[in-house]
């Protein structure tokens, strides 16, 4: 059985410096969707499938924040991958020198 391709991958953080939601960083489909995931995978930022969260933000454009109707979803995801505890924290430097963790949301299916 052949892995899932991957379709479609955003990576959101949150803007240096700013409190304000989470933000979509990038953005990609097909190749470049597998390739966000590739990199994403080799320097261990959290990846997590949510094919409906990736519906919603086809409509988000980089650099803007989600919409509101994601919050409850982020928020949630956020909490289970440990990112928002260093995001509190962005008014003062992080311990650990990491402000830029991004997650990356990507919906795969299989072109068997």
């Amino acid at each position: 059985m052949s892995q899932p391709k991957v379709f479609q991958a955003f990576a959101l953080g949150f803007p240096r410096g700013e409190a304000s939601p989470p933000a979509v960083m990038a953005r990609g489909e097909f190749d470049a969707a597998a390739f966000m995931v590739s990199v994403a995978q080799k320097y261990g930022i959290p990846i997590v499938e949510k094919p409906e969260m990736c519906t919603m933000l086809q409509e988000v454009e980089v650099g803007q924040s989600i919409p509101e109707s994601l919050f409850e979803v982020a928020a949630a995801l956020l909490v289970e991958i440990g990112v928002i505890g260093k995001h509190l924290d962005s008014v003062a430097p992080h311990r650990d020198g990491n402000q830029n963790r991004r997650l990356f949301a990507s919906d795969s299916f299989d072109r068997r």
